[in-house]
């Protein structure tokens, strides 16, 4: 029996979709519109002349009596994201292995000062002497799937005797990585009504490109005889809380409310220490969540962490990191599930041997989940991640090199020297890294004090990032900012070389308290220099607040970057609360000025509450169309310092399963589709001094 190839039963679905998605007879021959012009890929052998120019990288050729070198190009605008190497020498007789990968592949918060590829260079010379092996370090920042394919083909000018790729964390729907037509989404929405059947879809396609990507590299393997080592990532499991505990897809909105009470008292019930009762509501909440929810499924995995029940907390734990595959928005870049089972299962089919992390970090751990012993985020290592996993690489690398073989055991006992103060800086860009995506102080604190303890002359490097902070201008438009700059290593300078300099910068005052309290402790007077800093930048002015910029509005920048995913130009209430905060220098009468609207999926006429500091300072019937509400808040109700400003939404009416065809008519229109409940849209919302 002759069964379709894949990119034919492609096409067929999504030309079924446009069919029954087509409500007149007269529109049928739209539907093939730009489709059957679509020509299958070639089956050939993969060779260096795939790529798209002569180059390697960022490396350009340039002739040498004993062979082709490559040398960096100057001016280049991604040379942050690559190795800090001017220059590849011609191929010697020195086996050659070139290190493909994403940011953990280049060392993220320690490259140029350590990296992957310097661990591997040490661990290998250390086995098998300075002269035998040489390391062509070629991993990318943010590299997607296709840039790796491309990279590795072009890399085929360097005469490698083996390839070492380090990826997955970037393969992600929302990259790219699979290929799926908005119309078998609208599809799938339309025949079940149930967004259970998109996220099998989901997970259907993200498979079949995990495993494309394998069979490309088995390719490429076969038909240049070229071996390669597959490093399989690991995510912090232990560690990583949820970073946007935000919206979620409820099947009705009286599963939304009972969710939220459930929350509500999970949350207290952690509060007192009553593990037993967070399981249990962790439980409910899962139920009613429905599998679109991470939150719960933490929480029930962090109470059976702490009865030292590992495996049942790593199922909880990986369900958590996985359910955010199937949902819009920014999410950390993680390898989830799904691509971790296809490569296991593709990789021995391709001849590619695979270094199953999961499992070699469990196994170095004695069988503990990871964590911040491994790494520093999400998924990029620390230096004992690193060796691990490098020790795991070396190892097969060994064999296949005819080397003199030795366990990874042995191989990550072999001394790699990393100076304190990259390791200080590493830490310092670690706590900033977890508070731009919603960490806890926990993680922030721990990071802070680690740098501190590891290079105590970096308090005066913490005070500038801290004055830079609370500036309201630009971060690289800074005085503060580029004196940070000037005291600190290449680390910190490649990582902050990512921010375009008119990036929207927010206030993460977790991040700002954490530093304060250790800076506290060796510079007595900061706290109170911070405060009058934050009141002087953040303070009520003569104009007043925009109380809708990220310094009022969201806790992270994580959360604002998934409330404005859309750029609608205008908040969007994704919860039922919605939180806003203020600088005040002294309690006073303030002027407010707020301009809303309900959502369709909230009935017109119902009631909006406005709470400030815990007091309620008005409710107000609104409808479908903008409307404004103004007024004065009392000087009562305003502390110095810190204010905050809540509105309560009313409800949604509308079942989620009665939205479904709306959903699959925006994204038949190539339109945002609105996923979530949205309780209501504020234009615009001033306080100020009151007149």
């Amino acid at each position: 029996m002759l069964r379709p190839a894949d990119q034919n039963k492609n096409l067929s679905a999504r030309i079924a979709a446009r069919i029954s998605a087509a409500s007149r007879l007269e529109i049928l021959p739209q539907c093939f519109e730009g489709l059957l012009q679509e020509d299958p890929p070639a089956h050939r052998p993969v060779t260096a002349e795939d790529a798209v120019d002569a180059n390697v990288g960022i490396w350009a050729p340039q002739p040498e009596p004993n062979g082709m070198a490559y040398v960096r190009r100057a001016k280049d605008a991604q040379s942050s994201l690559w190795a800090d190497v001017e220059r590849i020498e011609p191929k010697g007789r020195r086996k050659r292995i070139v290190l493909l990968g994403e940011s953990v592949a280049r060392g993220y918060f320690y490259d140029p000062e350590f990296n992957p590829a310097m661990a591997l260079r040490s661990i290998l010379e250390n086995a098998a002497g300075s002269d035998a092996i040489e390391i062509i370090d070629l991993a990318c920042i943010d590299q997607s799937a296709d840039e790796l394919l491309r990279l590795a083909k072009s890399a085929l000018r360097l005469q490698p005797d083996a390839y070492v790729v380090f990826a997955g964390n970037n393969w992600h729907p929302q990259r790219g990585f699979a290929r799926i037509a908005t119309e078998e989404i609208s599809r799938a929405l339309r025949w079940t009504r149930d967004w259970n059947s998109v996220i099998a879809l989901i997970q259907e396609r993200t498979s079949e490109s995990a495993a494309w990507i394998l069979r490309a590299l088995g390719d490429l393997s076969r038909q240049h005889n070229l071996p390669i080592i597959f490093l399989l990532p690991e995510f912090n499991l232990a560690d990583w809380r949820p970073e946007f505990a935000g919206p979620n897809l409820f099947r009705t909105p009286e599963t939304a409310r009972a969710w939220r009470a459930v929350r509500a008292a999970a949350e207290e019930a952690l509060q007192d220490g009553s593990g037993e009762a967070v399981a249990r509501l962790a439980r409910q909440m899962m139920e009613l969540a429905d599998g679109t929810d991470p939150i719960g499924p933490n929480l029930l995995a962090r109470c059976l962490f702490s009865q030292q029940r590992m495996e049942d907390a790593r199922k909880l734990f990986e369900l958590a990191r996985d359910i955010s595959l199937s949902l819009p928005g920014p999410r950390s870049p993680r390898c989830y599930g799904v691509v971790q089972e296809t490569l296991r299962k593709s990789a021995p089919k391709e001849g590619i041997t695979l270094v199953d992390l999961p499992k070699r970090f469990s196994e170095h751990l004695g069988g503990a989940l990871p964590d911040r012993r491994l790494f520093h985020d999400y998924c990029h290592l620390t230096v004992e991640g690193t060796i691990v996993a490098m020790s795991s690489a070396a190892e097969h690398l060994l064999r296949i090199l005819d080397c003199p073989q030795q366990s990874w055991h042995c191989l990550k006992n072999v001394p790699v020297q990393v100076a304190p103060a990259t390791l200080a800086q590493a830490h310092l860009l670690a706590a900033v890294h977890n508070a731009t995506w919603g960490q806890g102080a926990d993680i922030i604190h721990d990071h802070c004090s680690k740098a501190l303890r590891l290079m105590p002359e970096l308090a005066k490097t913490l005070r500038s990032y801290l004055d830079a902070c609370a500036k309201q201008a630009p971060t690289h438009l800074c005085s503060a900012f580029q004196q940070f700059i000037r005291s600190s290593g290449p680390a910190i300078s490649r990582y902050f070389a990512l921010l375009h300099p008119g990036s929207i910068k927010d206030l993460n005052l977790m991040l700002v308290d954490s530093m304060v309290d250790i800076l506290e402790l060796l510079q007595p007077g900061t706290r109170q220099a911070v405060n009058e800093m934050l009141l002087m930048e953040h303070g009520l002015q003569e104009e007043g607040k925009d109380l809708l910029q990220p310094s009022c509005a969201s806790q992270s920048m994580g959360e604002y970057k998934f409330r404005n995913q859309n750029g609608r130009g205008y908040y969007q209430a994704l919860e039922i609360t919605s939180p806003f905060r203020f600088f005040c220098g002294r309690s006073q009468a303030l002027d407010f000025k707020l301009v809303c609207r309900l959502t369709p999926q909230t009935a017109s006429g119902e009631t909006l509450t406005v709470r400030v500091n815990g007091c309620s300072l008005l409710q107000d019937r609104l409808g479908h169309q903008w409307h404004v509400m103004q007024g004065r808040i009392p000087p009562s109700m305003i502390q110095p310092g810190i204010n905050s400003i809540v509105i309560h939404w009313p409800e949604t009416f509308q079942p989620w399963s009665d939205r479904a065809h709306e959903i699959a008519d925006q994204l038949d229109l190539n339109a945002a589709p609105t996923l979530f409940d949205v309780y209501g849209e504020i234009h615009s919302f001033q306080i100020c001094r009151a007149a």
